[in-house]
């Protein structure tokens, strides 16, 4: 398996399909992370489908611990989470649950 090293360019913004579904691949962590970046709350599975691959949670466990992406995350009704991006200017999470804008 290769190592990623370095940053992840911002400006490959493609979700092109591809058939490498490795955790690891730095395609499919750009993917999931331009998905992020491009707004909305996603399930994992909705990022699996999205990005063509088969652990989510991986690539956005990835995401947060080795980029330091501020990724939030909450429990729905549902029982499953959802993950989206939040910048530096969207209010933060308050006692568990997501600020009203």
């Amino acid at each position: 398996m290769k190592k990623i090293t370095g940053r992840i360019s911002t400006a490959h913004n493609s979700l092109s399909i591809s058939q490498d579904k490795d955790t690891n691949s730095g395609r499919i962590i750009r993917q999931v992370r331009a998905l992020l970046l491009s707004g909305g709350k996603y399930s994992a599975r909705d990022i699996n489908r999205l990005c063509n691959t088969n652990d989510a949670r991986k690539c956005i466990s990835t995401l947060i611990s080795r980029y330091h992406m501020k990724i939030r995350k909450a429990w729905t009704d549902g029982g499953f989470k959802l993950y989206w991006y939040e910048s530096e200017s969207m209010p933060t999470l308050f006692d568990g649950k997501e600020a009203l804008l």
